[in-house]
């Protein structure tokens, strides 16, 4: 086994008695390529879509898993159905960072009450030197 790396275009060749064989090239974000290689071969990688890349729809706008700073909550309808509840709120409650539920009483039927923590408070501190 040899492990070469590449010139700044991506170029790379391999040393005198490995240019014929099997070959495997993987880049970080591509899906890795496998394969008999002879003297001239083209190797192309193909980009991956990782989860991280996903969209991901918030209050204000769109972004990806990779670049969103937030709390992002995915509860799928299967993780609902599987709760033994008459409400879909109640299979939310302690799911959902930053979002407060809680049954008014222990009746069914009952209301719920839901809060959204929407930001916090900075308090400016002062430097005091002594």
């Amino acid at each position: 086994m040899v492990t070469i790396t590449t010139d700044s275009n991506g170029n790379f060749e391999l040393p005198k008695g490995y240019a014929k064989g099997r070959i495997l090239v993987s880049y970080v974000g591509h899906s890795p390529f496998e394969a008999e290689v002879d003297d001239d071969a083209i190797i192309t990688l193909y980009q991956t879509n990782s989860q991280l890349d996903e969209t991901v729809v918030i209050a204000y706008g769109t972004t990806t898993k990779r670049l969103n700073t937030g709390n992002v909550a995915t509860i799928t309808s299967k993780e609902i159905e599987s709760q033994p509840v008459s409400n879909p709120l109640a299979a939310l409650i302690g799911r959902v960072p930053g979002v407060d539920i809680v049954q008014s009483s222990g009746v069914a039927g009952s209301s719920f009450s839901v809060q959204i923590r929407v930001g916090i408070l900075l308090h400016k501190v002062q430097n005091h030197f002594l």
